[in-house]
């Protein structure tokens, strides 16, 4: 017996996994990794990523799922972010 499908039908893009090393010196690093959601960057011990430098603001920078991708978001830092 067949049985009828849906007339619509909606499919979700798959967010790849998105994995930062950040690096404290030359011996050290953090993985983080990230599968859903967001996380921030900054130089208060608050956010999820943490970097030790003037050159940082307190909440410098986002970066959550957007569809099938990854987007960065600068959150009004005072010197501007950048990406390589």
């Amino acid at each position: 017996m067949l049985v009828p499908l849906p007339t619509r039908v909606t499919l979700q893009a798959m967010l790849p996994k998105l994995r930062i090393e950040s690096f404290s010196d030359e011996e050290s690093s953090t993985i983080t990794e990230l599968s859903g959601g967001s996380i921030t960057i900054g130089r208060e011990p608050e956010n999820h990523i943490t970097v030790d430098s003037t050159a940082m603001s307190r909440r410098h920078g986002c970066i959550f799922g957007a569809g099938s991708q990854w987007v960065y978001s600068d959150v009004g830092s005072t010197n501007g972010s950048w990406v390589n």
